[in-house]
């Protein structure tokens, strides 16, 4: 009660969308011309009913807001304009520069805390963007479905292919530092390799090890989290396996010539967190 609450509509439609509170609690607005909801609670439950309506017809959308001992974050929609494309990551680049990775081979950047956006395309591919690592706002590494690995250091209008192999999966992309880095990815069916860098990622050498992951699953996208350059876990998802299996943990504690598997008891992880560097 009495914290700030902010929904936005994904509404698109031709001609120009009208929006409209047909109900709400008292002291609830909403911006006509993009739909943005605000309200500051004041009771146990708020109803609300907004119509998005132009020319061609209408529609509504009902939902219930619980505010009894909920404590709601102050968010603020900095584009209420959907992006063209499904959007798979984002990372902070430190300022106001914020990079995402995007299907169809799409990377954008912003530079204004996201209140614009410029989308580059990855140059002959079209594989969805699944991993990243944004050094600033000129420099960022992505890793796609397809084997591919890119490098920017112009702000994304040009990208650099400096690590391929066919049928891979890039997803897990990690630096220490601004020299030193590791990628874990498939390159096989049920094979993952670690490649490694010390040159900003300019070049990766395949440091030998294999991480066989058959009946553990596919290594999940953007788990990979390292403490320092030797210690590090990543996250294997087991739902697609035959029969589905549980999740499992790697760890390493040698920068990622060996890697030790733990059960998680659950079919999927989708992230990993730490509260103390144990």
């Amino acid at each position: 009660q009495g914290q700030p609450f902010l929904y936005a509509p994904v509404v698109t439609g031709s001609p120009t969308i009208r929006f409209a509170l047909l109900e709400a609690p008292g002291g609830a607005t909403i911006d006509p011309a993009i739909g943005v909801v605000r309200w500051n609670g004041g009771a146990k439950v708020g109803r609300f009913t907004i119509e998005a309506k132009n020319d061609a017809g209408s529609t509504t959308q009902v939902f219930v807001v619980p505010t009894n001992d909920v404590i709601i974050a102050d968010w603020q929609i900095m584009n209420s304009t959907p992006m063209s494309s499904g959007v798979n990551l984002m990372r902070y680049a430190g300022g106001n520069t914020l990079w995402v990775g995007r299907d169809s081979a799409i990377v954008s950047r912003s530079t204004d805390a996201g209140v614009t956006w410029t989308d580059f395309q990855l140059p002959g591919t079209k594989d969805l963007v699944y991993g990243m690592h944004a050094f600033d706002r000129d420099r960022c590494i992505v890793g796609t479905r397809g084997g591919r690995l890119f490098k920017t250091t112009d702000g994304g209008a040009t990208w650099r292919l400096v690590l391929y192999r066919m049928g891979g999966f890039f997803g897990n992309i990690h630096f220490t530092d601004n020299a030193n880095g590791i990628l874990v990815g498939v390159v096989e069916r049920d094979t993952s390799a670690v490649f490694l860098t010390t040159d900003g990622g300019e070049t990766w050498t395949e440091n030998g090890t294999r991480l066989n992951i058959f009946n553990q699953g596919l290594m999940f996208a953007s788990t990979m989290h390292f403490f320092d350059r030797m210690n590090g876990w990543i996250v294997s998802m087991n739902q697609e396996t035959s029969p589905p299996a549980d999740a499992r943990i790697f760890r390493t504690t040698d920068g990622g010539v060996v890697w030790n598997s733990y059960n998680t008891s659950t079919r999927a992880v989708s992230s990993i967190s730490f509260l103390t560097n144990l």
